[in-house]
């Protein structure tokens, strides 16, 4: 028999077309006759007992993939079990249409986007055809119908009858989601209020999951802190982190000398920005007006204050500073992140680059690290300690950098402890996590800082754009928050049976993770 190499090294025969028709016409033998039949539709019948199977509704923007086959076939062999033991089945089927993506994918279309229509052609879908998906309705109709003959051609165990899909184009179902709605109401757990959320500025909505490729899900708004360097060429330098108790240690402020950065006003105050932080903050409720531009080179070499310490702190050039993420000033306290030692370091040891700058080298002399939290096993400089063990030569090692910080910032967080001769009393000696907060309300209060939401790592829309967290008012949501609506979903999954048990964990999990979300697009 002659057998067929792959590049895995794995031997198939290869193909026998006579055999291949043979199954193929068993295949729609018997399909025809449990269609006149009438096999699969389950109609009332009180002599037999109940079982209703179902899968999450496939969103129909494209055709079903291994995925699609793989899951519903699990539960048509379940279906197919419980008949042959006596049940009346119900496996009725649903098609997912709402949400943002296929009115971002038809956008694209009417806008030309020729990656969109490319992946429309490599569907198989002809040139000719593909202004038709210029209409979202369009998207629902075709794709519904070719789910359908997929499935039926499957020889899934459907009953055809029960087909329906989401959108407003079915009038029973959008009732069925208004009455849900309605009651959810009634128990007080959908409400109004303000909230950050993931926006799109072209679309102008709310971008949930749904809304954005599969890379971006379960990414969400964070609260950050906005520390207030005030230069003394009048400008603010504006440092976005996530560790306002680390300022007691910022010996200086970097930015990205090959960058244009914004000069706005903010609020009555001069700052130095990049371009995304201008956007979010506006949807923040920060009145900004852009003043200027200004080169990151520019602004080297000059001097601003750290608010806390009252310290004279130099701007200096770092080529990992990203101007597109957070406000693209960042404050430099080397003994606690590694991305700020290394930056030190390399500047240590190459001179030109401070000659390229016209910076005196004894500026080097006031960027010595300052030990602020004792963290045991690494020593009196924490970044220091894991810079080398991790043998990162050089800021642009960012990966390794990446890796360094997320383990310093998590130790220091939960077992670290503040010192006493930095901190004092009131929070010398106390683990980090317990007085965060605490030290942010400080800063808040004393006009040093400003608490920020903002994403940890850039989202787009499915329609291309980069989203930012805004922060929407008089906006509907989910109260999935509530104490008594998660504890009552903990019951539910626990008078499940679920196979495998252990996946029990996993849904306990996720109920714990929702927050409040948003169920209704601003604009």
């Amino acid at each position: 028999m002659t057998l067929i190499a792959t590049s895995r090294q794995r031997l198939f025969p290869p193909l026998d077309e006579e055999k291949r028709n043979f199954l193929v016409e068993i295949e729609r033998k018997w399909q025809r006759i449990w269609q006149e039949k009438k096999v699969f539709e389950a109609d009332p019948d009180p002599s037999r007992p109940k079982y209703f199977v179902t899968f999450p509704y496939p969103y129909i923007n494209a055709y079903p993939h291994l995925g699609t086959a793989y899951t519903v076939l699990r539960v048509d062999i379940l279906a197919r079990y419980k008949r042959m033991r006596g049940y009346n089945v119900l496996f009725p089927q649903g098609w997912h249409a709402t949400g943002g993506p296929i009115v971002a994918a038809a956008l694209r279309v009417r806008e030309g986007d020729r990656k969109q229509i490319e992946i429309l052609k490599s569907m198989g879908i002809p040139e000719s055809e593909i202004k038709k998906f210029e209409k979202p309705e369009y998207w629902v109709e075709f794709f519904r119908g070719g789910f359908k003959e997929d499935f039926q051609r499957y020889g899934l165990s459907i009953d055809w009858r029960r087909e329906f899909f989401t959108t407003y184009l079915n009038p029973p179902y959008t009732k069925f989601i208004q009455w849900q709605y309605s009651r959810l109401r009634k128990l007080g757990l959908v409400t109004r209020g303000t909230h950050p959320v993931v926006w799109c500025p072209k679309e102008g909505k709310v971008v949930g999951d749904h809304d954005r490729p599969d890379e971006y899900a379960g990414i969400g708004p964070e609260e950050v802190i906005i520390i207030k360097f005030r230069g003394e060429d009048g400008y603010v330098y504006p440092c976005l982190t996530y560790r306002p108790e680390t300022v007691y240690g910022a010996v200086n402020v970097w930015v990205n000398p090959e960058a244009t950065y914004t000069v706005a006003e903010v609020d009555g105050e001069v700052w130095i920005l990049g371009n995304y932080a201008i956007e979010e903050l506006r949807s923040q409720g920060h009145r900004v007006e852009v003043r200027g531009a200004v080169k990151g080179r520019e602004l080297v070499g000059h001097f601003a204050v750290n608010p806390v310490t009252k310290w004279r702190v130099p701007v200096l050039p770092a080529e990992f500073v990203d101007p597109e993420a957070g406000t693209g000033v960042v404050m430099s306290v080397p003994a606690h992140a590694p991305f700020d030692y290394v930056a030190i370091e390399d500047l240590r040891k190459d001179p030109n680059i401070l000659a390229r700058y016209d910076l005196d080298p004894g500026i080097l002399e006031i960027l010595k690290p300052i030990s602020l939290i004792e963290l045991e096993g690494y020593g009196e400089v924490p970044a220091e300690t894991v810079v080398r063990r991790m043998r990162i030569a050089s800021q642009l090692e960012r990966d390794k950098l990446e890796e360094a910080t997320r383990e310093l910032y998590a130790k220091e967080y939960y077992t670290g402890t503040l010192k006493k001769d930095i901190y004092g009393e009131r929070w010398g000696g106390r683990k980090v996590f317990e007085v965060k907060e605490e030290i942010v309300d400080f800063l808040v209060k004393l006009g040093y800082a400003l608490t920020h939401f903002t994403l940890p790592r850039p989202v787009y829309c499915r329609c291309g754009t980069r989203t930012h967290v805004k922060v929407v008012h008089d906006q509907w949501f989910l109260r999935y928050s509530d104490p008594a609506w998660k504890q009552r979903a903990h019951s539910c999954v626990e008078r499940m049976s679920i196979i495998p048990e252990e996946l029990k964990k996993e849904f306990h999990k996720i109920i714990d993770w929702y927050k409040d979300w948003a169920c209704a697009h601003e604009g």
